[in-house]
């Protein structure tokens, strides 16, 4: 309701009275923006920490290897066979990174001191 009023109570002069269209697309610009920053202030926002999973396990790379080596088989081929094939090792990488996902959480959890 802010942003309305003042918007209602502005002059619009500047932009009425220019003498070309951009000149009055800038004055009105400049006028929204103003009345934009004076009813919706910015909020000062911290990110919060993100800490980065790392998955660099030995059977999670050889599942990689294995998937793009079948994903490169089915994009030359287009076979059903290999697209199967793309599947199940898809699968079998994603099931590993979940694992391995929920592990780590839950040594963090176990380390963690506010228990």
């Amino acid at each position: 309701d802010t942003l309305k009023t003042l918007l209602h109570n502005e002059d619009w002069a500047g932009v009425f009275g220019a003498q070309n269209a951009e000149d009055a697309y800038n004055a009105f610009l400049n006028t929204l923006a103003i009345y934009i920053d004076a009813a919706c202030p910015k909020k000062k926002t911290r990110n919060k920490k993100k800490t980065n999973f790392n998955h660099k396990d030995g059977e999670a790379l050889t599942l990689k290897e294995t998937y793009l080596q079948c994903l490169r088989k089915y994009q030359t081929t287009g076979s059903d066979l290999h697209k199967t094939d793309t599947a199940l090792a898809k699968k079998n990488y994603d099931l590993r990174l979940k694992m391995l996902k929920r592990q780590a959480s839950s040594n963090c959890i176990n380390r963690a001191d506010n228990k």
